[in-house]
């Protein structure tokens, strides 16, 4: 990872994650004469925290049309930056047309996916509510019903105002 500030740069981890970092001495085709900063690089040696979330997604549709049949299939996450997710499962043929939510157990370092764990269905592809959750969830915004402390500081309901379900 290297950075023009001479900053690590994130950009080369999972977002969000904390990494500890061995650093290397500037490249020798780097010149400070005229002006120009040194680039300073470094190599991740391990990663301190992992920040993984639950992701929506769907099933990769190669696996979906395989004849031959396979616990592991492939999820294709709806952010384009995560990558595609093993999981597990024996219930392909009721989730292949639908959002999931999965999360990642572990990577392991000569795997080109991590592995994870199916959470839950959240309806089907296409499906307007369906869409408008998995949105709502890539983007961390809660969903939850209000708590009665809450509805207590609205006003008072009546022809001017009222609270809709």
């Amino acid at each position: 990872a290297e950075a023009d500030d001479g900053l690590l740069d994130q950009a080369a981890a999972e977002p969000g994650e904390a990494n500890l970092v061995g650093t290397q001495a500037p490249s020798s085709g780097a010149s400070a004469a005229d002006g120009e900063r040194k680039a300073v690089h470094g190599k991740i040696v391990g990663i301190i925290k992992r920040n993984w979330r639950q992701y929506c997604g769907s099933v990769d549709e190669r696996d979906v049309a395989r004849e031959v049949r396979s616990e592991n299939v492939l999820v294709l996450p709806v952010d384009p930056k995560i990558p595609k997710i093993r999981i597990r499962t024996k219930q392909l043929d009721a989730i292949k047309d639908q959002r999931i939510l999965v999360a990642i157990d572990s990577w392991d370092r000569f795997s080109s996916f991590p592995s994870g764990h199916f959470v839950r269905a959240m309806g089907a592809i296409g499906d307007r509510t369906t869409e408008t959750a998995v949105i709502l969830h890539e983007h961390d915004i809660p969903t939850r019903e209000f708590s009665r402390q809450v509805m207590k500081c609205l006003p008072k309901e009546g022809k001017e105002w009222a609270v809709t379900p």
